[in-house]
């Protein structure tokens, strides 16, 4: 896998105790690379990435460049997927 997922999120976050579960599942089966970021501890990452609300999905290039990002919850794994592939 040449991408990955950075997920920006908050323990306060109810939008993110949706996704978040989701995103791991498909980590557990080895269908992403993914990378959970608290909001709340890594203010460097949150401003490298200009995170301005939470949840916010962001697709990375393996040096962490971004190709692209989603903000909220509303996704499926299939929309997940191919965004991720495509």
């Amino acid at each position: 896998m040449s991408r990955g997922i950075l997920l920006f999120t908050a323990g306060w976050c109810e939008h993110c105790k949706v996704i978040t579960p989701l995103l791991e599942a498909m980590y557990g089966k080895g269908m992403i690379n993914f990378k959970k970021v608290n909001v709340d501890y890594d203010a460097d990452t949150v401003s490298r990435y200009n995170v301005k609300s939470v949840p916010t999905i962001i697709l990375t290039d393996l040096q962490g460049n971004e190709i692209s990002r989603k903000n909220g919850s509303g996704l499926s794994e299939n929309d997940i997927m191919a965004w991720y592939n495509g």
